[in-house]
């Protein structure tokens, strides 16, 4: 079989492949805007993603359509090194990326919807399968296992991460009167 390319939006014929595909949703009390700039901006990975261990620098920012990001993923007890491209991104609305491991074909699509004008609600959508045959068939299986807690873990880090750091600030009721307080 011809090694295929993760494409956005998907290419017919990735149909054959028998991509196994996880979707996993979260609120987060942070506006659009600042939960793209942070999910997109690969630097930030190693502190809510807890498969990535380090990610080679890049330019600050989020990266977009084109860009190349290297991430040193745990594997087992090791780690191993994954090329991410970036396919898509539409600021505050949209971000994908594709990957072609020694091992498997991945692809991350960030879809973020506005819930009023200060939450977001985050759909996170990876798909994958082995590159070898033999493994493809036992995927339907085994990668739904391997990713699912790692994806949840995820995303309730990167709520909490966004959510502290854009908390409003706490209102403090203005002191009680002197003479109010005696009576």
């Amino acid at each position: 079989m011809t090694a295929p390319t993760l494409a956005w939006p998907a290419a017919a014929d990735e149909a054959r492949l028998g991509l196994v595909t996880l979707v996993h949703r979260v609120q987060i009390d942070v506006p659009p805007a600042a939960v793209w700039r942070y999910v997109a901006d690969a630097a930030h990975w190693p502190a809510w993603q807890p498969d990535t261990r380090k990610v080679d620098p890049l330019p600050a920012g989020p990266q977009g359509v084109g860009s190349t990001i290297v991430q040193l993923a745990a594997v087992g007890d090791g780690s191993e090194p994954v090329t991410w491209q970036v396919l898509a991104a539409e600021p505050g609305r949209l971000w994908v990326a594709a990957a072609d491991t020694p091992r498997h074909w991945r692809r991350q699509v960030l879809e973020l919807q506005p819930l009023g004008t200060a939450a977001t609600r985050l759909t996170r959508t990876v798909s994958g399968c082995s590159r070898s045959p033999l493994a493809r068939w036992a995927d339907r299986w085994t990668l739904p296992r391997a990713w699912a807690g790692p994806a949840q873990d995820a995303l309730a880090a990167l709520k909490l991460k966004l959510e502290a750091v854009h908390a409003p600030p706490e209102v403090v009721p203005p002191p009680v009167p002197r003479w109010r307080a005696e009576r």
